[in-house]
C-alpha cells in the first residue's frame, strides 16, 4: 500500500564518505590554520563532516587546542570555547585570539546569522564558490568573525537512480529527497538520481514536520 517514499540524502543516496574539498582563508591565514582550529572545536561532535575534518587534520600532523566547551547546534554546526592553547602553533592563533574568548564557531550560513556574525562580500563570494561547485559548506568563525570556509563533497551511490527507477516500477510513483545541504546540491542529487521532489536546508525537526 507504499505509494510515495522520503530519502535522507548523506549515506543514503550518496555513500557518506565524504573528502574535504576546498579550504579558502579568509584574510591572511593559511588554510592549515583554518582546519586545524576547526577541528579543534569538531573533536567532540560525531557529524559525518566534523570527524572528516578531524581526520584531515590528523592527516596533516596539525595540533589541535583543548576544548573546555561545546554546544553542538543540530543541523547548523558546532560552537566550542577553546581552552589550553599549548598545543596550537601561534599560527593557528594569533595574538589577539589568545587576548579574547576564543570562542570558535563551525557552521553553515544559518548558524552564522542566528549567532549574529557578519557576511562581508568576500564570505558570500566563498559560500557561492562551494556551492557553485556542489560542496557542502561550513564557515568557521573566531568571537565573532569569520577566518575561513571549508568544503566537504560527497559521492552519489551508483545504485541509487537504478533503485528509484525500480521502485517506481513497484507502483511508488513519488520519491522525495530531504537535507540540511544547500539547494543547489540537493537539487544536483535529485537530478542525478532521478527523485522527484527535494527540500533543502531542513533541520532535523523540520524532517520530521515535513513527513507528519
Amino acid at each position: 500500500h507504499v505509494s510515495a517514499i522520503v530519502f535522507d540524502k548523506t549515506g543514503t543516496l550518496t555513500e557518506g564518505k565524504l573528502q574535504l574539498g576546498d579550504v579558502i582563508p579568509i584574510g591572511d591565514r593559511p588554510p592549515e590554520d583554518v582546519l586545524a582550529l576547526a577541528a579543534a572545536a569538531e573533536q567532540r561532535s560525531e557529524h559525518l563532516i566534523a570527524r572528516l575534518i578531524v581526520a584531515e587534520a590528523g592527516k596533516r600532523g596539525l595540533a589541535l587546542a583543548s576544548v573546555e566547551g561545546f554546544t553542538a547546534f543540530p543541523g547548523a554546526g558546532v560552537i566550542a570555547e577553546l581552552g589550553s592553547t599549548s598545543q596550537a602553533t601561534d599560527q593557528q592563533l594569533a595574538i589577539s585570539d589568545q587576548q579574547s574568548n576564543r570562542q570558535i564557531c563551525v557552521g553553515n550560513r544559518r548558524l552564522l546569522e542566528q549567532q549574529g556574525i557578519g557576511i562581508s562580500e568576500e564570505i558570500d563570494a566563498a559560500f557561492a564558490r562551494l556551492d557553485g561547485s556542489g560542496q557542502t559548506q561550513l564557515a568557521v568563525a573566531i568571537d565573532g568573525k569569520v577566518i575561513g570556509l571549508i568544503g566537504a563533497r560527497d559521492t552519489i551511490r551508483a545504485e541509487a537512480a537504478d533503485v528509484i527507477h525500480e521502485l517506481r516500477h513497484l507502483g511508488i510513483h513519488e520519491s522525495v529527497l530531504l537535507t540540511g545541504d544547500r539547494r543547489s546540491v540537493a537539487q544536483a542529487v535529485a537530478q542525478a538520481v532521478g527523485v522527484d521532489h527535494f527540500e533543502a536546508e531542513l533541520l532535523p525537526q523540520e524532517k520530521a514536520a515535513w513527513i507528519n
